[in-house]
Protein backbone atom coordinates (compact mmCIF):
# COMPACT_ATOMS: atom_id res chain seq x y z
CA UNK A 1 0.00 0.00 0.00
CA UNK A 2 2.65 2.75 -1.00
CA UNK A 3 1.16 4.53 -3.70
CA UNK A 4 0.35 8.04 -3.28
CA UNK A 5 -3.26 7.74 -4.57
CA UNK A 6 -5.00 4.61 -5.40
CA UNK A 7 -9.22 4.23 -6.28
CA UNK A 8 -9.30 0.32 -6.13
CA UNK A 9 -12.36 -1.34 -8.66
CA UNK A 10 -12.35 -4.79 -7.78
CA UNK A 11 -15.07 -6.73 -8.66
CA UNK A 12 -15.45 -9.36 -5.69
CA UNK A 13 -18.29 -11.89 -5.91
CA UNK A 14 -18.47 -12.78 -2.11
CA UNK A 15 -21.51 -13.07 -0.45
CA UNK A 16 -20.88 -12.15 3.07
CA UNK A 17 -23.50 -10.84 5.24
CA UNK A 18 -23.44 -7.93 7.52
CA UNK A 19 -24.73 -7.76 10.53
CA UNK A 20 -26.96 -4.16 10.90
CA UNK A 21 -26.66 -1.54 13.09
CA UNK A 22 -30.86 -1.62 12.77
CA UNK A 23 -33.04 1.10 12.54
CA UNK A 24 -33.92 3.73 10.19
CA UNK A 25 -31.91 7.03 11.76
CA UNK A 26 -29.08 17.11 16.96
CA UNK A 27 -27.78 19.39 18.88
CA UNK A 28 -24.15 19.54 20.76
CA UNK A 29 -22.35 18.70 23.44
CA UNK A 30 -18.98 17.41 23.99
CA UNK A 31 -18.65 13.38 23.65
CA UNK A 32 -16.72 13.68 27.23
CA UNK A 33 -14.87 15.48 29.39
CA UNK A 34 -11.42 15.57 27.33
CA UNK A 35 -9.59 18.75 27.43
CA UNK A 36 -7.99 20.42 24.58
CA UNK A 37 -4.07 20.42 24.55
CA UNK A 38 -2.85 24.19 25.42
CA UNK A 39 -2.43 26.52 22.67
CA UNK A 40 1.09 26.56 20.76
CA UNK A 41 2.03 23.07 21.76
CA UNK A 42 3.14 20.32 18.92
CA UNK A 43 -0.35 18.58 19.68
CA UNK A 44 -2.64 21.20 18.88
CA UNK A 45 -5.51 20.85 15.84
CA UNK A 46 -6.17 23.61 14.08
CA UNK A 47 -5.56 24.58 10.47
CA UNK A 48 -2.13 23.11 9.70
CA UNK A 49 -1.03 20.05 12.19
CA UNK A 50 2.74 21.10 13.34
CA UNK A 51 5.27 20.59 10.56
CA UNK A 52 7.67 19.69 13.28
CA UNK A 53 6.20 16.54 13.55
CA UNK A 54 7.63 13.46 10.89
CA UNK A 55 5.33 13.29 7.48
CA UNK A 56 2.97 10.25 8.63
CA UNK A 57 1.98 7.88 6.07
CA UNK A 58 -1.47 5.83 6.33
CA UNK A 59 -4.06 4.42 4.25
CA UNK A 60 -7.18 6.05 4.18
CA UNK A 61 -10.32 4.09 2.99
CA UNK A 62 -14.17 5.48 2.15
CA UNK A 63 -17.08 5.15 -0.09
CA UNK A 64 -17.40 7.32 -2.83
CA UNK A 65 -19.69 7.37 -5.54
CA UNK A 66 -18.97 9.86 -7.97
CA UNK A 67 -16.19 10.76 -10.26
CA UNK A 68 -12.39 10.56 -9.47
CA UNK A 69 -10.03 13.61 -9.43
CA UNK A 70 -7.58 14.34 -12.15
CA UNK A 71 -4.49 12.75 -12.61
CA UNK A 72 -3.51 16.61 -11.53
CA UNK A 73 -5.30 16.91 -8.66
CA UNK A 74 -4.81 20.38 -6.93
CA UNK A 75 -6.31 19.33 -3.68
CA UNK A 76 -4.61 16.32 -2.15
CA UNK A 77 -1.22 18.15 -2.28
CA UNK A 78 -2.62 21.11 0.00
CA UNK A 79 -4.42 18.55 2.15
CA UNK A 80 -1.08 16.34 2.81
CA UNK A 81 1.21 19.71 3.13
CA UNK A 82 -1.54 21.03 5.62
CA UNK A 83 -1.42 18.15 7.76
CA UNK A 84 2.05 16.52 7.04
CA UNK A 85 0.91 13.61 6.09
CA UNK A 86 0.99 11.17 2.64
CA UNK A 87 -2.13 9.98 2.48
CA UNK A 88 -3.04 6.80 0.17
CA UNK A 89 -6.31 6.70 -0.38
CA UNK A 90 -8.27 3.25 -1.37
CA UNK A 91 -12.08 3.74 -2.78
CA UNK A 92 -13.90 0.31 -3.25
CA UNK A 93 -16.43 0.36 -5.56
CA UNK A 94 -20.14 1.45 -3.88
CA UNK A 95 -21.22 -1.35 -4.49
CA UNK A 96 -18.91 -3.84 -3.01
CA UNK A 97 -18.21 -1.64 -0.13
CA UNK A 98 -19.28 -3.32 2.50
CA UNK A 99 -18.20 -6.44 1.55
CA UNK A 100 -14.36 -5.25 0.00
CA UNK A 101 -14.11 -3.42 4.36
CA UNK A 102 -15.12 -6.92 5.65
CA UNK A 103 -13.11 -8.88 3.38
CA UNK A 104 -9.75 -6.48 3.76
CA UNK A 105 -10.48 -6.64 8.19
CA UNK A 106 -10.81 -10.45 7.81
CA UNK A 107 -7.27 -10.68 6.04
CA UNK A 108 -5.64 -8.81 8.78
CA UNK A 109 -3.43 -5.92 6.76
CA UNK A 110 -6.21 -2.97 6.73
CA UNK A 111 -6.31 0.38 6.24
CA UNK A 112 -5.37 2.62 9.54
CA UNK A 113 -8.49 4.76 8.70
CA UNK A 114 -11.30 2.88 7.30
CA UNK A 115 -15.05 4.45 7.36
CA UNK A 116 -18.31 2.01 7.99
CA UNK A 117 -21.11 2.82 6.49
CA UNK A 118 -24.23 2.99 7.99
CA UNK A 119 -25.93 -0.74 8.25
CA UNK A 120 -22.21 -1.70 8.56
CA UNK A 121 -21.10 -3.85 11.76
CA UNK A 122 -18.49 -2.74 13.26
CA UNK A 123 -19.32 -3.65 16.37
CA UNK A 124 -18.15 -7.02 16.40
CA UNK A 125 -15.03 -6.19 14.42
CA UNK A 126 -14.31 -3.71 17.18
CA UNK A 127 -14.89 -5.85 20.08
CA UNK A 128 -12.84 -8.74 18.20
CA UNK A 129 -9.84 -6.16 18.40
CA UNK A 130 -9.72 -4.22 14.93
CA UNK A 131 -10.34 -1.24 16.41
CA UNK A 132 -9.62 0.75 19.29
CA UNK A 133 -11.65 3.61 21.61
CA UNK A 134 -10.82 7.28 20.94
CA UNK A 135 -11.83 8.58 24.33
CA UNK A 136 -9.00 9.17 25.37
CA UNK A 137 -7.92 10.54 21.69
CA UNK A 138 -10.17 13.36 21.39
CA UNK A 139 -8.66 15.80 22.99
CA UNK A 140 -6.62 16.04 19.75
CA UNK A 141 -9.80 16.56 18.22
CA UNK A 142 -11.44 20.34 19.56
CA UNK A 143 -12.97 20.84 16.08
CA UNK A 144 -14.70 17.63 15.91
CA UNK A 145 -15.88 18.13 19.42
CA UNK A 146 -17.42 21.03 19.01
CA UNK A 147 -18.43 20.71 15.43
CA UNK A 148 -20.51 16.87 15.88
CA UNK A 149 -23.78 16.92 18.15
CA UNK A 150 -23.47 15.11 21.42
CA UNK A 151 -26.64 12.70 19.77
CA UNK A 152 -24.13 11.61 17.18
CA UNK A 153 -21.31 10.43 19.44
CA UNK A 154 -23.80 8.35 21.37
CA UNK A 155 -24.46 6.05 18.49
CA UNK A 156 -21.11 5.23 17.95
CA UNK A 157 -20.24 4.09 21.91
CA UNK A 158 -20.09 0.52 22.84
CA UNK A 159 -19.64 -0.35 26.40
CA UNK A 160 -19.88 3.27 26.94
CA UNK A 161 -16.46 3.80 25.45
CA UNK A 162 -16.48 6.33 22.48
CA UNK A 163 -15.13 4.39 19.06
CA UNK A 164 -15.13 6.44 16.31
CA UNK A 165 -15.76 9.61 14.90
CA UNK A 166 -19.53 10.05 13.17
CA UNK A 167 -20.19 11.06 10.01
CA UNK A 168 -22.44 14.15 9.59
CA UNK A 169 -24.57 14.89 6.40
CA UNK A 170 -27.73 17.00 5.89
CA UNK A 171 -30.15 15.96 8.41
CA UNK A 172 -32.96 13.08 7.04
CA UNK A 173 -32.65 15.29 3.12
CA UNK A 174 -36.82 14.37 2.48
CA UNK A 175 -39.57 16.49 1.82
CA UNK A 176 -43.26 15.89 1.13
CA UNK A 177 -44.75 17.63 -1.78
CA UNK A 178 -47.63 18.83 -3.34
CA UNK A 179 -49.05 20.43 -6.29
CA UNK A 180 -49.78 23.67 -4.48
CA UNK A 181 -51.46 25.01 -8.23
CA UNK A 182 -53.56 22.35 -8.07
CA UNK A 183 -54.73 23.43 -4.41
CA UNK A 184 -55.25 27.01 -5.46
CA UNK A 185 -57.35 25.41 -9.11
CA UNK A 186 -59.66 23.49 -6.79
CA UNK A 187 -60.48 25.90 -4.04
CA UNK A 188 -59.30 23.20 -1.39
CA UNK A 189 -57.82 25.45 1.41
CA UNK A 190 -54.57 27.72 2.02
CA UNK A 191 -51.59 27.61 3.29
CA UNK A 192 -49.95 24.44 2.21
CA UNK A 193 -46.48 25.74 1.79
CA UNK A 194 -44.50 25.13 4.91
CA UNK A 195 -41.98 28.09 4.19
CA UNK A 196 -38.53 28.23 5.93
CA UNK A 197 -39.66 29.37 9.38
CA UNK A 198 -42.92 28.48 9.25
CA UNK A 199 -44.75 26.00 11.39
CA UNK A 200 -48.05 25.22 9.59
CA UNK A 201 -49.97 21.88 10.12
CA UNK A 202 -52.63 20.54 8.23
CA UNK A 203 -55.07 17.43 9.98
CA UNK A 204 -55.42 13.98 8.78
CA UNK A 205 -58.86 15.47 7.41
CA UNK A 206 -57.51 18.19 5.83
CA UNK A 207 -55.19 15.56 3.77
CA UNK A 208 -57.75 13.20 3.34
CA UNK A 209 -59.75 16.29 1.62
CA UNK A 210 -56.87 16.85 -0.61
CA UNK A 211 -56.40 13.50 -2.08
CA UNK A 212 -59.77 12.92 -2.99
CA UNK A 213 -60.00 16.10 -4.57
CA UNK A 214 -56.61 15.25 -6.64
CA UNK A 215 -57.84 11.76 -7.37
CA UNK A 216 -61.81 12.85 -8.51
CA UNK A 217 -59.87 15.67 -10.55
CA UNK A 218 -56.78 14.97 -11.51
CA UNK A 219 -56.75 10.81 -11.10
CA UNK A 220 -53.23 11.85 -9.25
CA UNK A 221 -52.58 9.63 -5.99
CA UNK A 222 -49.94 10.04 -3.26
CA UNK A 223 -46.58 8.64 -4.71
CA UNK A 224 -43.00 7.74 -2.94
CA UNK A 225 -40.41 4.81 -3.78
CA UNK A 226 -41.07 2.33 -1.42
CA UNK A 227 -43.15 1.67 2.14
CA UNK A 228 -40.85 4.26 3.87
CA UNK A 229 -42.78 6.60 1.57
CA UNK A 230 -45.70 6.39 3.51
CA UNK A 231 -43.68 7.68 6.54
CA UNK A 232 -45.51 11.02 6.94
CA UNK A 233 -49.20 9.28 6.90
CA UNK A 234 -47.84 7.05 9.95
CA UNK A 235 -46.51 9.65 11.47
CA UNK A 236 -49.64 11.80 12.18
CA UNK A 237 -50.03 9.06 14.26
CA UNK A 238 -46.52 9.09 16.44
CA UNK A 239 -44.84 5.81 14.70
CA UNK A 240 -43.11 4.95 11.48
CA UNK A 241 -43.07 1.93 9.12
CA UNK A 242 -39.64 0.56 10.64
CA UNK A 243 -38.43 -2.39 12.49
CA UNK A 244 -36.24 -1.46 15.23
CA UNK A 245 -37.58 1.77 15.70
CA UNK A 246 -38.00 2.60 19.43
CA UNK A 247 -39.55 5.02 21.28
CA UNK A 248 -39.41 6.43 24.90
CA UNK A 249 -43.01 7.26 26.17
CA UNK A 250 -43.15 7.74 29.72
CA UNK A 251 -40.11 6.01 30.94
CA UNK A 252 -40.99 2.97 29.03
CA UNK A 253 -39.33 2.01 25.77
CA UNK A 254 -41.52 0.41 23.13
CA UNK A 255 -40.99 -0.73 19.74
CA UNK A 256 -43.13 0.93 17.88
CA UNK A 257 -43.89 -2.08 15.60
CA UNK A 258 -45.81 -3.80 18.53
CA UNK A 259 -46.98 0.08 19.74
CA UNK A 260 -51.20 0.54 19.89
CA UNK A 261 -50.81 3.97 17.45
CA UNK A 262 -49.52 1.70 14.67
CA UNK A 263 -52.64 -0.13 14.47
CA UNK A 264 -54.48 3.14 14.29
CA UNK A 265 -52.33 4.40 11.75
CA UNK A 266 -52.68 1.00 9.43
CA UNK A 267 -56.36 1.83 9.94
CA UNK A 268 -56.03 5.43 8.26
CA UNK A 269 -53.30 4.38 5.88
CA UNK A 270 -55.32 1.31 4.81
CA UNK A 271 -58.20 3.85 3.75
CA UNK A 272 -56.40 5.86 2.09
CA UNK A 273 -55.22 3.01 0.27
CA UNK A 274 -58.07 1.16 -0.60
CA UNK A 275 -59.95 4.42 -1.69
CA UNK A 276 -57.12 4.50 -4.53
CA UNK A 277 -55.72 7.86 -2.81
CA UNK A 278 -52.20 6.18 -2.77
CA UNK A 279 -50.37 4.55 -5.68
CA UNK A 280 -50.62 0.86 -6.22
CA UNK A 281 -46.97 1.03 -7.38
CA UNK A 282 -45.60 3.00 -4.43
CA UNK A 283 -43.69 0.18 -3.20
CA UNK A 284 -41.78 -0.77 -6.26
CA UNK A 285 -41.33 2.56 -7.71
CA UNK A 286 -37.77 3.69 -8.30
CA UNK A 287 -36.41 7.35 -8.28
CA UNK A 288 -36.95 7.56 -11.95
CA UNK A 289 -40.93 6.68 -11.78
CA UNK A 290 -41.37 9.60 -9.06
CA UNK A 291 -39.73 11.53 -11.21
CA UNK A 292 -41.94 10.93 -14.20
CA UNK A 293 -45.17 10.59 -12.29
CA UNK A 294 -44.36 14.35 -10.99
CA UNK A 295 -43.20 15.22 -14.21
CA UNK A 296 -46.48 13.46 -15.83
CA UNK A 297 -49.23 14.57 -13.57
CA UNK A 298 -50.36 11.20 -12.33
CA UNK A 299 -49.54 12.79 -8.79
CA UNK A 300 -50.11 15.49 -6.89
CA UNK A 301 -48.46 14.40 -3.02
CA UNK A 302 -45.05 12.69 -3.06
CA UNK A 303 -42.97 12.39 -0.06
CA UNK A 304 -39.22 12.35 -1.88
CA UNK A 305 -35.86 14.09 -1.82
CA UNK A 306 -35.79 17.47 -1.07
CA UNK A 307 -34.59 18.54 -4.94
CA UNK A 308 -37.79 17.25 -6.31
CA UNK A 309 -38.56 20.91 -7.73
CA UNK A 310 -34.94 20.92 -9.28
CA UNK A 311 -34.95 18.02 -10.61
CA UNK A 312 -38.10 18.55 -12.89
CA UNK A 313 -37.23 22.09 -13.10
CA UNK A 314 -33.27 21.53 -14.43
CA UNK A 315 -33.73 17.82 -15.93
CA UNK A 316 -37.99 17.50 -16.99
CA UNK A 317 -37.98 21.44 -18.46
CA UNK A 318 -41.04 21.64 -16.03
CA UNK A 319 -41.55 25.35 -17.02
CA UNK A 320 -42.33 24.31 -20.61
CA UNK A 321 -43.88 21.19 -19.76
CA UNK A 322 -46.72 22.84 -17.26
CA UNK A 323 -45.90 26.08 -16.91
CA UNK A 324 -48.85 26.47 -14.23
CA UNK A 325 -47.44 23.48 -11.94
CA UNK A 326 -46.07 24.48 -8.57
CA UNK A 327 -44.93 21.84 -6.52
CA UNK A 328 -43.89 23.23 -2.77
CA UNK A 329 -43.04 21.22 0.49
CA UNK A 330 -45.26 20.81 3.41
CA UNK A 331 -45.65 19.59 6.51
CA UNK A 332 -46.45 16.14 7.67
CA UNK A 333 -50.43 16.09 8.61
CA UNK A 334 -51.20 16.16 12.29
CA UNK A 335 -53.24 13.37 13.53
CA UNK A 336 -56.23 13.64 16.47
CA UNK A 337 -53.59 13.19 19.65
CA UNK A 338 -51.42 15.93 17.93
CA UNK A 339 -48.80 13.91 16.59
CA UNK A 340 -46.94 15.00 13.15
CA UNK A 341 -44.02 13.26 12.07
CA UNK A 342 -42.28 13.66 8.99
CA UNK A 343 -40.20 10.09 9.30
CA UNK A 344 -37.58 8.72 11.64
CA UNK A 345 -34.75 10.86 12.52
CA UNK A 346 -31.78 9.40 10.83
CA UNK A 347 -28.51 10.40 13.24
CA UNK A 348 -26.44 7.81 11.71
CA UNK A 349 -25.83 9.82 8.18
CA UNK A 350 -22.60 8.91 6.49
CA UNK A 351 -21.64 6.12 8.91
CA UNK A 352 -18.04 6.11 11.25
CA UNK A 353 -14.66 6.58 10.92
CA UNK A 354 -12.78 3.93 13.04
CA UNK A 355 -8.91 3.73 13.85
CA UNK A 356 -7.22 0.58 13.09
CA UNK A 357 -5.59 -1.12 16.80
CA UNK A 358 -2.24 -1.59 14.28
CA UNK A 359 -2.17 2.51 13.95
CA UNK A 360 1.37 3.71 13.86
CA UNK A 361 0.52 6.65 15.65
CA UNK A 362 -3.85 7.21 16.67
CA UNK A 363 -3.36 10.60 17.61
CA UNK A 364 -2.64 11.83 14.17
CA UNK A 365 -5.33 10.81 12.71
CA UNK A 366 -8.00 12.63 14.69
CA UNK A 367 -5.57 15.95 14.04
CA UNK A 368 -5.96 14.74 10.00
CA UNK A 369 -9.96 14.18 11.05
CA UNK A 370 -10.12 17.50 12.87
CA UNK A 371 -8.32 19.39 10.34
CA UNK A 372 -10.82 18.06 7.54
CA UNK A 373 -13.96 19.08 9.55
CA UNK A 374 -13.17 23.23 10.47
CA UNK A 375 -11.44 26.32 9.16
CA UNK A 376 -8.95 26.03 6.23
CA UNK A 377 -9.16 22.02 5.48
CA UNK A 378 -12.96 22.19 5.50
CA UNK A 379 -13.23 24.99 3.21
CA UNK A 380 -10.82 23.24 0.57
CA UNK A 381 -12.77 19.90 0.98
CA UNK A 382 -15.66 21.32 0.16
CA UNK A 383 -15.32 24.84 -1.82
CA UNK A 384 -12.63 23.84 -3.44
CA UNK A 385 -9.47 26.08 -4.14
CA UNK A 386 -10.69 29.47 -4.13
CA UNK A 387 -9.97 31.44 -7.23
CA UNK A 388 -10.18 28.48 -9.08
CA UNK A 389 -13.22 26.77 -7.79
CA UNK A 390 -15.02 29.60 -6.41
CA UNK A 391 -15.10 33.45 -5.11
CA UNK A 392 -16.60 35.09 -2.49
CA UNK A 393 -19.34 37.52 -2.98
CA UNK A 394 -19.48 41.15 -0.81
CA UNK A 395 -22.01 39.15 0.47
CA UNK A 396 -20.22 36.74 2.56
CA UNK A 397 -21.69 33.92 0.23
CA UNK A 398 -20.20 32.06 -2.15
CA UNK A 399 -20.15 31.47 -6.25
CA UNK A 400 -18.67 28.29 -7.80
CA UNK A 401 -17.20 28.20 -11.20
CA UNK A 402 -17.37 25.81 -13.41
CA UNK A 403 -14.32 24.33 -12.84
CA UNK A 404 -16.08 24.25 -9.09
CA UNK A 405 -19.20 22.26 -10.34
CA UNK A 406 -17.04 19.00 -11.06
CA UNK A 407 -18.33 16.15 -9.04
CA UNK A 408 -15.10 14.77 -8.21
CA UNK A 409 -14.00 18.37 -5.96
CA UNK A 410 -15.81 16.86 -2.62
CA UNK A 411 -14.06 13.44 -3.02
CA UNK A 412 -11.97 14.44 0.09
CA UNK A 413 -15.08 16.09 2.16
CA UNK A 414 -15.60 13.41 4.31
CA UNK A 415 -15.98 15.54 6.92
CA UNK A 416 -19.42 17.28 6.59
CA UNK A 417 -21.45 19.44 8.49
CA UNK A 418 -25.06 18.88 9.25
CA UNK A 419 -25.66 22.08 7.39
CA UNK A 420 -23.92 24.38 5.64
CA UNK A 421 -25.59 27.31 3.85
CA UNK A 422 -22.81 28.67 1.66
CA UNK A 423 -22.30 25.52 0.05
CA UNK A 424 -25.38 24.71 -0.40
CA UNK A 425 -27.35 28.15 -1.97
CA UNK A 426 -23.92 28.04 -3.74
CA UNK A 427 -24.65 25.36 -5.55
CA UNK A 428 -28.28 25.27 -5.90
CA UNK A 429 -29.42 28.75 -5.06
CA UNK A 430 -32.93 29.54 -4.00
CA UNK A 431 -33.89 25.78 -4.87
CA UNK A 432 -31.86 25.20 -1.19
CA UNK A 433 -34.23 26.46 1.05
CA UNK A 434 -35.96 23.29 0.83
CA UNK A 435 -32.91 21.39 2.28
CA UNK A 436 -32.47 23.88 4.63
CA UNK A 437 -36.01 23.18 5.87
CA UNK A 438 -35.21 19.66 6.03
CA UNK A 439 -31.81 20.10 8.04
CA UNK A 440 -33.05 22.75 10.76
CA UNK A 441 -36.87 22.54 11.30
CA UNK A 442 -38.42 18.94 9.77
CA UNK A 443 -39.97 17.17 12.32
CA UNK A 444 -39.00 13.64 12.66
CA UNK A 445 -39.43 10.87 14.90
CA UNK A 446 -36.33 10.16 17.80
CA UNK A 447 -35.64 6.25 17.25
CA UNK A 448 -33.29 5.74 20.71
CA UNK A 449 -32.39 2.73 19.68
CA UNK A 450 -30.74 3.94 16.44
CA UNK A 451 -27.67 2.15 16.20
CA UNK A 452 -27.73 -0.31 18.83
CA UNK A 453 -25.40 -3.25 19.61
CA UNK A 454 -27.09 -6.83 18.19
CA UNK A 455 -26.96 -9.26 20.89
CA UNK A 456 -27.16 -13.18 20.33
CA UNK A 457 -30.86 -12.90 20.81
CA UNK A 458 -31.18 -10.73 18.26
CA UNK A 459 -28.64 -12.31 15.71
CA UNK A 460 -30.70 -15.49 16.37
CA UNK A 461 -33.85 -13.96 15.45
CA UNK A 462 -34.15 -10.15 14.39
CA UNK A 463 -33.86 -10.35 10.62
CA UNK A 464 -36.60 -12.98 11.12
CA UNK A 465 -38.62 -10.38 12.80
CA UNK A 466 -37.65 -7.54 10.78
CA UNK A 467 -39.12 -9.71 7.96
CA UNK A 468 -42.10 -10.62 9.12
CA UNK A 469 -43.11 -7.10 10.40
CA UNK A 470 -42.37 -6.05 7.47
CA UNK A 471 -44.73 -8.62 5.30
CA UNK A 472 -47.54 -8.08 7.47
CA UNK A 473 -47.22 -4.13 7.17
CA UNK A 474 -47.70 -4.26 3.84
CA UNK A 475 -50.36 -6.97 3.81
CA UNK A 476 -52.40 -4.70 6.53
CA UNK A 477 -51.95 -1.26 4.32
CA UNK A 478 -53.18 -3.38 1.08
CA UNK A 479 -55.66 -5.20 2.69
CA UNK A 480 -53.94 -8.99 2.10
CA UNK A 481 -54.47 -9.00 5.94
CA UNK A 482 -57.79 -7.47 8.04
CA UNK A 483 -56.61 -5.69 11.09
CA UNK A 484 -58.89 -7.94 13.26
CA UNK A 485 -56.26 -10.14 12.73
CA UNK A 486 -54.07 -7.74 14.85
CA UNK A 487 -53.80 -9.36 17.87
CA UNK A 488 -52.60 -12.78 15.99
CA UNK A 489 -49.85 -10.70 14.62
CA UNK A 490 -48.36 -9.63 17.81
CA UNK A 491 -48.63 -13.10 19.13
CA UNK A 492 -46.76 -14.16 16.43
CA UNK A 493 -44.18 -11.43 17.04
CA UNK A 494 -43.85 -13.16 20.76
CA UNK A 495 -44.10 -16.94 20.12
CA UNK A 496 -42.32 -17.29 16.91
CA UNK A 497 -40.01 -14.49 17.09
CA UNK A 498 -39.20 -13.55 20.45
CA UNK A 499 -40.21 -10.11 20.31
CA UNK A 500 -40.21 -9.42 24.27
CA UNK A 501 -36.28 -10.97 24.36
CA UNK A 502 -34.92 -8.89 21.64
CA UNK A 503 -36.59 -5.91 23.55
CA UNK A 504 -35.15 -6.81 26.63
CA UNK A 505 -31.84 -7.31 24.63
CA UNK A 506 -31.71 -4.09 22.99
CA UNK A 507 -32.87 -1.92 26.36
CA UNK A 508 -30.14 -3.87 28.03
CA UNK A 509 -27.34 -2.90 25.67
CA UNK A 510 -28.26 0.65 25.24
CA UNK A 511 -28.17 0.85 29.23
CA UNK A 512 -24.53 -0.91 28.99
CA UNK A 513 -23.09 1.53 26.25
CA UNK A 514 -24.21 4.63 28.19
CA UNK A 515 -27.19 5.51 26.12
CA UNK A 516 -29.76 5.25 28.75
Amino acid sequence: MKKSLRFLALAMAIGLMLAVFAGCSSNGGQPGNEQAPAQGTSEQAGDEVQTSQEVYEFDWMYSWGREFPPENDPIKPIIEKDTNTKINVIIPPMNEYAEKVQVTVAGGDYPELIQFMPGMDWKTLADQGAFIPIDDLLQYGPNLQKIIPKENWDLVKMSGQVWGVPLLNVLNPQQLWVRQDWIEELGIGDGWEDKLGSENFKTVDDFYSVLQAFKRNKNATYTGSGVWALSPLFGAFGVVPASDHYVEENGEIIRVMQHSRMKQALEWVHKLYAEGLIDPEIVTNKTEQVNNKAAQGSTGMAFYNWNLHFILDTQYNMKQLDPKAKWVPTNPPQGPDGYAYLESDRRSMDGVFLISSKAKDPKRLIQFLDYLIDGKGYELTHYGIEGMHYNKKPDGSIEFTEAGKAEWLEVYGKMRHIWDPLFWYGKYGEYAASLEDSATENPNLPNVAEGFTPGPVWKQYGADLNRYEGEMLLKFITGEEPLSKWDEYIKTTKDTYHVDDINKEIIDSLKADGRL
